[in-house]
This record gives C-alpha cells, structure tokens and sequence, in this order.
C-alpha cells in the first residue's frame, strides 16, 4: 500500500489545505466507502489545487494517491489513467534536470518507484 497520505484540513474562513504525507498505511477495506469517497474527493480537490498551483511534486503525488483509491474501489483503468497522469509529471520534472546523477536519484527514490511499480501492477 501507498505510503502517503493527505490530509484536509478546514479553516474558518472555508478555506482546505491540503498536505501531502508519509503515513504507514491507506484502508484496502472494500467496506469503508464513505472513507473511500471522502478521500477520492480529498484526493481530487488536492489534484485540481496542484494543476492550479502548477507545483510537480504535488501533482504526481495527488494522482498517485488518487490512483490508490480508485484501485480500493475496484476502478483500474481511471486508477491506471492517474498513475499515467503521474508517471508523465515525474518525468516532466526529471527532464528538466541537468545533472545526471541528481536526476537519477530522483527517478530511482522511493516514492518514484512506487508510481512505476503500481502502474506496472495495473
């Protein structure tokens, strides 16, 4: 399972924000649809905010997380759609990296691999 985890947090004058963090775990319970749901749209709004912000980081992680609670719900292909969505952001962002090594730090870390390997999964 994923190892991040977002998080909405509401403020008094209606505004979310959303963060975006390691946690050990994400619900695989098929039963626990409203969790699921409220996620998905968590999930979502955190994807559009990203789009909005134009911030790479966020927006792979928003779909890779968003990825997780499609494939929960039994949805593969939009699951596949978000991780490819995400796989193109990753690489967006290691092409604009000169150095080579940094560069392939960056695409053989952790949290990059496990888009690759969820989207080979699918």
């Amino acid at each position: 399972m994923s190892k991040y985890a977002i998080f909405c947090h509401s403020r008094e004058n209606g505004i979310q924000l959303f963060h975006i963090v390691r946690c050990p775990w994400i619900p695989a319970c098929a039963g626990m649809t409203d969790f699921l749901r409220d996620r998905q749209d968590c999930f979502a709004k955190a994807r559009e905010l990203a789009d909005l912000m134009g911030y790479p980081p966020l927006k792979w992680k928003a779909r890779f997380l968003l990825s997780q609670v499609y494939k929960t719900q039994g949805k593969p292909d939009t699951a596949k759609t978000e991780l490819e969505e995400a796989v193109a952001v990753i690489q967006k962002m290691a092409s604009k990296v000169s150095d080579a090594e940094v560069r392939a730090t960056f695409l053989s870390s952790e949290p990059v691999q496990a888009v690759y390997r969820e989207l080979q999964g699918l």
